[in-house]
């Protein structure tokens, strides 16, 4: 068990809920706690002095920043292979002359020019990459959605009180009672036609706010009668990079 004042010893395992599992590689020479994620949890590199209450106290004063570095882990990796080739915004990555990162941001187009030994294997690489698409999307569904979304609302008649661009990755958009309309700027990634079907699944919202026989029947009235096929393609989309 972590907590007492046994040294920690290579090849020790323990399993942490909301982490997973911890497997200890003790080096001599290492001179603080090395956090590493892989598969499953982390491999946590620790000096030869390390007793089992200081790894415990580490992990629990790192853990957001552990819990971070496993998402990351845990998703896609961008390299120079990455691309996104959606309607409203692209994103590519290429060998530059500089020895730093340099994004360019064009409308809905973002280049990364990338270093000649970059090392993509870098959790603090992947973050900035992973931040710097996810600004560029934020702010091409500013530009974008809410102009969209108006242009919906006068066409059907159906208003809203007010928009805001969200990072949500767990739902594409929300209407509150209000009729204030969340919409996560990963909406830009979806093909135009399934844009246009969350913001007036969001719109019918506004109108109805369950999913009753009245709410899909103004959604099929909406969508030309597609409101369930659309519903469906959605399904093989998800909110993340």
């Amino acid at each position: 068990m972590i907590g007492d004042k046994s040294r920690c010893k290579t090849g020790q395992s323990w399993v942490d809920a909301e982490l997973g599992e911890f497997l200890i590689r003790v080096r001599p020479n290492a001179r603080r706690f090395i956090f590493r994620p892989v598969d499953g949890g982390f491999v946590v590199t620790v000096p030869a002095y390390a007793v089992e209450s200081m790894l415990k106290e580490s992990i629990e004063k790192l853990r957001p920043r552990l819990l971070e570095m496993k998402d990351i882990a845990s998703q896609k990796r961008i390299d120079l292979t990455y691309r996104i080739e959606a309607e409203c915004f692209r994103t590519s990555l290429m060998t530059g002359d500089s020895n730093q990162f340099e994004a360019r941001m064009k409308p809905g187009d973002l280049q990364i020019f990338c270093p000649h030994h970059a090392d993509f294997s870098n959790t603090e690489v992947q973050k900035w990459l992973r931040d710097t698409i996810s600004r560029a999307l934020r702010d091409t569904a500013r530009r974008k959605l809410p102009n969209r979304l108006e242009e919906l609302s006068r066409l059907h008649g159906l208003p809203y009180q007010c928009v805001k661009i969200s990072s949500s990755t767990t739902r594409w958009g929300s209407c509150s009672t209000r009729k204030s309309i969340n919409l996560s700027y990963h909406l830009i990634l979806l093909p135009k036609h399934l844009i246009d079907y969350v913001l007036l699944h969001e719109l019918a919202h506004t109108r109805f706010m369950n999913h009753g026989t009245e709410f899909w029947g103004l959604l099929n009235q909406l969508t030309n009668g597609q409101a369930r096929a659309l519903q469906k393609e959605l399904r093989n989309y998800h909110a993340s990079l």
